[in-house]
């Protein structure tokens, strides 16, 4: 049925933030519903979302708070198979700031996907730690070269210099290096959007408006507080008697525990994030690639018009499609795989009433489903055209007057407290049929039992359905087609779609390419992580080279001496190697229990869901072992590798 509208406005682009994604509004009205009058006043038809204007002064929390009795004063109960059940336990009102909708979602209809708070928290919290490993590379690398600046410390102090200009002194040179740092990260920052978003599949850019820039000055400040503060203590503490006598060593005493402390800190975030990262991206393969309990390998997806005014439309386009090359199957559904909507249907066991309804997700599919999608039956039989029963079509006092069989699923049976696959097979149940004011029950049938399909995400438990063949409700062709040749006979089909229908836009989609679509946020989120734990590692190991570097210029007498005794370069290389392992073991027994339990409070998001296997624990820690072998060794042996007598004229 078409409709003639006339355009009375025109509105201006949204912005990318806004849950909205429409190029047409129509009105609300009867005339759209003029063929199901019951969805306007029919409760558990509830399918979109409601936005209210308060009153100046009115109180959202408390209006809130009110609308569980306010449910229960309004909501109607209904009459079905012999007892009232109370329409306000399938139904749960609540209030949103519509400017919590993006991160929080939506209640209802939400036409672009939501912000995750849970992955915004994440990456703040791994900024912080990546901003902390390289403020313990600041204060590492200026306590271990404190040295070299001992003797202009003790000259200022002697002309006369107190300890508090020297220690604003040095906080000033740490909040000045990091403005230079903040304006070359901005910079970096700007040029990274572009892919930032493409890998996020957001619209994010720089507001300079608003609070940015006191917030930007602010992290400037901090940033160069926290990391000059130790370095600023401990360097205007120096006594000038003691750095003055000659061939004294101005080396910091006491320091060495403090900065192994750090290495071990930063180390312990690094591994974190690679086993965070590890987790996230075995997940996100494992999620993609479970068995969803159909085969998914080179099947079409094509939306066409619903409605019984379109039924002649779809059949023969379904029936031209069949005799295209390529095409190894055909059939209808209401509802696809990686769909999000679902139809509950009230259920009523004979001779069991419920005090509440038990409601089961209602599939309705045509004679084939099974075979297209190779779906295992597990029990007794499929729908069958021309056998009585099967084909549910028809109005609803047909429905009542003679009932139909149904296919149940398997975890249908837990719900209906069936035991088995072939116990199911010929039992009755009433469903329900009709509005929620008018509810009557017919008596359905169970012919056949099938494994469990994966219609929502691994985050979601497999619903129990039941699978009915109505001919009304079915406007989504999925055709079976050979993988080789797919996107050859996704154009064939559209080059038939625009012939027979040109006033409907065509709307395909390969079933492949929407599960990946159900799990591209997880798939975001492992790139950033490990993105960042990349940063991370480097920003470590770019500290463990200062300190290196510094440890073997300090050790060099020693080294010497060691060297005159007949110690090898393998033994030099082996002791600094040593030296620099234990904080970074220690710094694995540190991160491995505190990843475990992040990581577990993560997959139980997940229905299914992969182990936590050490192996990626110890990976972790091996790598990050391995890393600062490589940094400390190729100082070690450079240093090992210095004529002795140098050394021993080192002071």
């Amino acid at each position: 049925m078409s409709r003639d509208y006339r355009v009375v406005g025109v509105f201006k682009e949204l912005p990318s933030n806004t849950h909205f994604d429409f190029h047409i509004l129509v009105p609300i009205n009867a005339v759209d519903f003029e063929k199901a009058p019951w969805v306007l006043d029919s409760w558990p038809s509830v399918n979109t979302g409601l936005y209210l204007k308060l009153k100046p002064g009115a109180d959202a929390v408390a209006l809130g708070n009110a609308l569980p009795e306010w449910e229960k004063r309004t909501i109607p109960s209904i009459t079905f198979g012999g007892q009232d059940l109370s329409m306000a336990d399938l139904i749960t009102l609540s209030l949103l700031k519509i400017k919590d909708v993006h991160l929080k979602g939506h209640p209802g209809s939400v036409d672009r996907a939501p912000g995750d708070v849970r992955a915004i928290a994440a990456f703040t919290v791994v900024a912080a730690m990546i901003l902390l490993i390289a403020r313990i590379n600041f204060t590492n690398l200026a306590t271990a070269r404190a040295s070299q600046r001992a003797r202009e410390v003790a000259l200022r102090k002697v002309l006369g210099a107190r300890r508090s200009q020297l220690i604003f002194q040095f906080l000033a040179e740490s909040m000045l290096l990091s403005a230079i740092a903040f304006v070359i990260a901005l910079v970096l920052v700007m040029a990274a959007l572009p892919v930032y978003n493409t890998v996020l599949q957001r619209q994010l850019g720089l507001d300079f408006g608003g609070m940015l820039v006191p917030m930007m000055a602010a992290l400037i400040v901090l940033v160069g507080l926290v990391a000059g503060l130790y370095p600023a203590m401990v360097l205007s503490g120096f006594r000038p008697a003691r750095i003055l006598k000659a061939n004294k060593s101005a080396a910091a005493e006491g320091s060495g525990r403090l900065r192994s402390a750090l290495v071990v800190v930063q180390f312990a975030i690094s591994i974190g994030l690679l086993v965070c990262t590890t987790v996230i991206y075995t997940q996100t393969v494992f999620a993609r690639n479970i068995d969803r309990g159909f085969d998914r390998t080179g099947m079409l997806i094509v939306r066409t018009p619903g409605g019984d005014d379109y039924k002649a439309l779809r059949n023969s386009f379904a029936a031209e499609v069949a005799k295209l090359p390529g095409i190894a199957g055909a059939t209808f559904t209401s509802s696809v795989p990686t769909d999000n909507s679902s139809n509950n249907n009230i259920f009523e066991i004979p001779g069991k009433p419920s005090p509440s309804p038990l409601l089961i997700s209602s599939r309705t599919v045509d004679y084939n489903f099974f075979d297209v999608y190779k779906i295992k039956v597990l029990a007794g039989r499929t729908f069958e055209e021309g056998r009585g029963g099967d084909d549910y079509t028809g109005t609803e006092d047909d429905k009542v007057a003679r009932g139909g069989n149904i296919v149940l699923n398997e975890a249908a049976l837990g719900r209906l407290g069936i035991s088995s696959p072939q116990d199911a097979l010929g039992k009755q149940f009433y469903i329900g049929v009709g509005d929620a004011e008018n509810a009557r029950q017919a008596t359905v049938t169970v012919i056949g039992v099938v494994a469990n399909v994966a219609y929502r995400s691994a985050r979601e438990p497999m619903e129990p359905t039941f699978y009915e063949r109505d001919e009304a409700n079915m406007n989504n062709l999925t055709l079976r087609t050979d993988a080789a040749t797919s996107a050859a006979v996704n154009a064939a089909v559209e080059k038939l779609w625009r012939q027979m229908a040109p006033q409907f836009p065509y709307r395909a989609e390969f079933m492949e390419t929407r599960v990946n679509a159900q799990y591209a946020q997880e798939t975001a989120e492992a790139k950033m992580f490990a993105a960042f734990s990349l940063l991370a590692i480097i920003i470590g190991a770019l500290g463990l080279y200062g300190l290196a570097l510094f440890s073997a210029e300090r050790r060099t007498k020693e080294i010497g001496i060691r060297k005159v005794l007949g110690a090898k370069v393998k033994d030099v290389v082996r002791l600094l190697v040593l030296d620099f392992s234990k904080p970074v073991l220690i710094a694995n027994l540190i991160a491995w229990p505190v990843a475990w339990f992040l990581m577990r409070d993560w997959l139980n998001g997940f229905e299914q869901r992969i182990a936590l296997n050490p192996a990626i624990f110890g990976a972790a820690g091996f790598l990050a072992l391995l890393v600062a072998w490589l940094t400390v060794g190729s100082h070690a042996l450079r240093a090992g590798r210095e004529n002795p007598i140098r050394a021993l004229r080192y002071e």
